[in-house]
């Protein structure tokens, strides 16, 4: 864990979203310092392009843009994500309120945070073709943030995103 005096630019800004778990997106508007990214935030979106590329040439199967995977309840799946990453995603509001189980980000089969999208949206097919290759550069890259978390000395917090997104909402409003 970083030291006070060691506290990487924007400490204070993840300070804020972990503190018990909780986070507030207003505070994190677009995650920037003097207008540049928080070098955390550039890092977790260098690991979602190496995980993007990766998976292209482990499997030949396409996102269908269907959004049939952001209906979690139907597909019997469900999202996971780390403090950054839901730091990311939510440095946009939703167009939709957020509700258990059901992605707010996505309009009728449109995802409107898909350059912000998570780790496992990233390599979660709808037609279950995941393969074990898909499986383990999954655990590689969630390896990875999760590194990534204690390098720049945040909080670590794995959950659920549709229920941390409630939560969310009912704590500061719809973001």
């Amino acid at each position: 864990m970083a030291r006070s005096s060691d506290k990487p630019v924007g400490g204070d800004f993840f300070e804020k979203i972990s503190v018990a778990g909780q986070f507030a997106p207003r505070d994190a508007a677009d995650a920037a310092v003097n207008g540049e990214k928080l070098p955390a935030i550039r890092n977790l979106e260098k690991i979602y392009h190496a995980a993007d590329a990766l998976t292209a040439k482990i499997t030949s199967v396409k996102c269908l843009a269907d959004g049939e995977c952001c209906r979690f309840d139907r597909v019997e799946h469900r999202l996971f994500v780390s403090t950054l990453e839901i730091a990311l995603l939510a440095s946009q509001p939703a167009p939709c309120k957020p509700s258990p189980l059901r992605c707010p980000y996505q309009v009728e089969s449109n995802c409107t945070a898909r350059a912000r999208r998570p780790l496992g949206c990233r390599m979660f097919f709808c037609n279950g073709s995941s393969s074990l290759a898909t499986q383990r550069l999954y655990e590689r890259c969630h390896l990875a943030i999760r590194h990534l978390h204690e390098r720049c000395g945040l909080t670590y917090n794995y959950r659920e995103l549709t229920n941390w997104l409630v939560g969310l909402d009912q704590s500061v409003g719809h973001y």
